[in-house]
């Protein structure tokens, strides 16, 4: 059979691509001999030219349970899930799935799905852990919240009138933040994204991302989160306080980091081809009292002021060159406004 000029074009790219590619990136050594060659990516180009693909079935209207079984015997995988809370719809209806239905994508491509529920003022996924220490005593939850936490507050809210998107930046519509950001989608740091009148949480080289800590958050939309669900950010000495475990450790993961506890200085545990480099919640063992990242991954905002008046956030974040960054003790002062690849948050209840 004679190969098209493409796909000689597509097999000389590859050839070229092979150097460079076994210096760093061993996944690609298809065969396990050790060594990414031709022969490993001849293996390579021949799955992405017989990758089928389909038309995205739609499945808006469905019971969430329903549209999940029609996705998987279409050969598709679902992604992240977010509820929205909604009186239109019965509880645990799809209302927006991404891609959209019609779409052409390629068998095995993740599916994200919007789902009512009546329960006004729910959070998926939260995990709390009882903590008793001098300087705090509540639940605090047990990982940084992440993008899909904070995508069902922002369609939440979008839905009450209490936020507004000017030029793919976030804001309060009203209320004491009026005016102020809450979440920047303008760069491609963001994990958040909008459209048809939905956030959503598209998925990133072949990762969800629905459950790594989101970023790009400013301190207002942290704190503005925790208003609308009734939880609280913690002050910088009860965030010490549980991240030194009654004294006995100097980073929040122990008495020493490394980089099987923690995520930070840039190891990019997971490969990523760009910022950020976030890990999802529990890709690390929880220390202390049973709370994960409390070393590295995202900087934590925390409810205490800096002598300039920027706010102080704690814990160090993926980014973090300098092992100390992490140490439970060391802080850095932002502005309320500013966000960044590397700043997240965490929430705590004391009831």
């Amino acid at each position: 059979m004679q190969l098209s000029k493409n796909i000689l074009l597509f097999i000389a790219i590859l050839c070229l691509s092979v150097p460079s590619f076994s210096q760093w990136n061993t996944k690609y050594d298809l065969n396990g001999d050790e060594i990414v060659d031709i022969t490993d990516f001849s293996q390579l180009a021949l799955h992405w030219l017989e990758t089928p693909y389909l038309e995205m079935p739609a499945v808006f209207g469905l019971e969430q349970n329903e549209a999940e079984n029609l996705l998987l015997s279409a050969g598709l995988r679902i992604g992240s899930l977010s509820l929205q809370h909604s009186l239109s719809f019965p509880d645990g209806t799809v209302i927006s799935q991404y891609p959209l239905a019609g779409r052409t994508v390629a068998s095995g491509d993740s599916v994200a799905l919007t789902v009512s529920t009546r329960n006004q003022n729910r959070v998926s996924g939260m995990h709390w852990v009882f903590i008793s220490d001098p300087n705090f005593t509540g639940y605090m939850s047990k990982y940084e919240t992440t993008n899909s936490q904070y995508c069902d507050f922002l369609n939440e809210a979008y839905a009450q009138g209490a936020v507004e998107i000017l030029e793919e930046q976030v804001y309060a519509a009203g209320g004491g933040y009026s005016g102020r950001i809450y979440y920047d989608m303008s760069g491609s740091n963001a994990q958040i994204t909008f459209s048809s009148g939905y956030f959503y949480v598209p998925g990133r080289e072949g990762f969800d991302m629905g459950d790594h800590p989101v970023t790009e958050v400013s301190w207002y939309g942290a704190k503005a989160f925790c208003d609308f669900y009734g939880f609280s950010l913690p002050t910088k000495d009860q965030w010490e306080g549980v991240g030194d475990y009654q004294g006995s450790f100097n980073f929040g993961c122990g008495e020493e980091i490394s980089y099987s506890k923690a995520n930070y200085s840039r190891t990019n545990p997971l490969g990523l081809s760009d910022y950020p480099y976030t890990t999802p919640a529990g890709y690390y063992p929880a220390f202390g009292y049973g709370l994960c990242d409390m070393a590295g991954n995202v900087w934590e905002w925390t409810q205490s002021v800096c002598g300039d008046g920027g706010q102080i956030a704690v814990g160090g974040g993926w980014f973090s060159y300098d092992r100390e960054s992490c140490s439970v003790s060391n802080t850095y002062c932002d502005r309320p406004e500013n966000t960044v690849s590397d700043t997240g948050f965490r929430v705590l209840k004391q009831d």
